[in-house]
């Protein structure tokens, strides 16, 4: 560890709004994909996926 105490929090704080920023996107892209399917049925099944791997 080279780099000096006060750039570790810089980092952290980056790569927490590198994640969030991807947590977005793949919340918005399950939005998408449950719009233009539309079946309950598969809804459940990736609630249960979901639940299963948490």
């Amino acid at each position: 560890m080279h780099s000096p105490r006060s750039s570790y929090p810089r980092h952290l704080h980056a790569r927490y709004n590198h994640t969030r920023f991807y947590v977005w996107l793949m919340v918005l892209i399950l939005l998408k994909l449950l719009l233009l399917l539309s079946d309950v049925n598969l809804f459940a099944v990736i609630l249960g996926r979901f639940s299963w791997v948490m």
